[in-house]
C-alpha cells in the first residue's frame, strides 16, 4: 500500500528533526529579512555622513518632482512647444546625465567625494531658474541647456554619495543599505509631485518652478553641515 511507507516516514525521528530544522531555517530567514532593513536604518541614524546623503537626496527629489510636474505644464502651454520640442528638451536632460556619468569618477578623484556631494547641487542647480525666466523664442534652448546642467550635476552627486555609502557599509549589508537609502530618498518623489501640482494651482507655473529650482539648490545643505563636506577620499568601512 502506498500509505504505509509514508506513515513510516512520518514516524521516523530523523524526518521529524529534518522538518524542525527546515522550519527553524525558514523562520530565521524571515527574521533576517525584517532585521536587516532595521539595521540599515539604525546605521543611517547613527552615522552623520550616511544621514546627510539620504537627507540631501530626499530634499533634492522632493523639489525635483515638483519642478518636473510644472515643467510639463510650462513647455506646451506657455512655451508653445509641440510633442517633438518637448522631447528634445527632455532628451537634453538625458544627455546631461550621460555626461555626468562620464565625468563623475574623475571629479570625485580630483576634488574628493565629500566636496563633490555638496558642490554639485550648489553649482549645477541654479541654472534651472532659466526655465521660468524663458519665453517663446531663443531663450528656450538656453533654458534647456540649464536643465541639462541640472541633470549632469544630479548624476555627479549621486555617484559621489554612493561611493561614500558603499565604503561606510559592511559588505554583508550593502544590498539592504542600498535598498533602504533608495526607499527613504525616493519618498520625496511622490510627495513632491503632489505638492508641485498644488503649488502650481495656487501660485502659478513659473513661481513653482522657481521654488523647485531654489529647493534643489538648497539640497547641498545637509552635506555641507556634516563631516561629508571635507571628505577627500573614501572612508574605511
Amino acid at each position: 500500500m502506498p500509505s504505509a511507507p509514508r506513515s513510516g516516514l512520518l514516524r521516523n525521528p530523523d524526518f521529524g528533526r529534518l522538518l524542525a530544522a527546515t522550519a527553524a531555517g525558514q523562520l530565521g530567514d524571515r527574521i533576517m529579512f525584517l532585521a536587516l532593513p532595521l539595521a540599515a536604518v539604525a546605521a543611517l541614524d547613527g552615522d552623520p555622513v550616511l544621514r546627510a546623503t539620504v537627507l540631501g537626496d530626499a530634499f533634492f527629489n522632493l523639489f525635483l518632482a515638483a519642478y518636473q510636474a510644472m515643467l510639463l505644464v510650462l513647455l506646451p502651454r506657455e512655451m508653445g512647444l509641440d510633442s517633438t520640442g518637448i522631447g528634445f528638451v527632455l532628451s537634453g536632460m538625458g544627455c546631461g546625465a550621460l555626461v555626468g556619468a562620464l565625468c563623475a569618477g574623475r571629479l570625485s578623484v580630483r576634488f574628493g567625494p565629500g566636496p563633490v556631494s555638496w558642490l554639485a547641487p550648489l553649482v549645477t542647480c541654479p541654472p534651472a531658474v532659466l526655465m521660468p525666466l524663458a519665453h517663446p523664442g531663443w531663450t528656450v534652448p538656453t533654458a534647456a541647456a540649464g536643465l541639462a546642467t541640472l541633470s549632469l550635476g544630479g548624476v555627479v552627486r549621486v555617484v559621489a554619495q554612493s561611493s561614500v555609502q558603499q565604503a561606510l557599509t559592511p559588505v554583508g549589508m550593502l544590498g539592504r543599505m542600498s535598498a533602504t537609502t533608495r526607499f527613504l530618498s525616493g519618498c520625496g518623489l511622490p510627495l513632491g509631485g503632489i505638492l508641485g501640482g498644488a503649488a502650481g494651482a495656487a501660485l502659478g507655473t513659473r513661481a513653482t518652478l522657481w521654488i523647485g529650482a531654489v529647493g534643489m539648490t538648497l539640497s547641498f545643505v545637509p552635506s555641507l553641515a556634516s563631516p561629508l563636506r571635507s571628505l577627500r577620499s573614501e572612508p574605511p568601512a
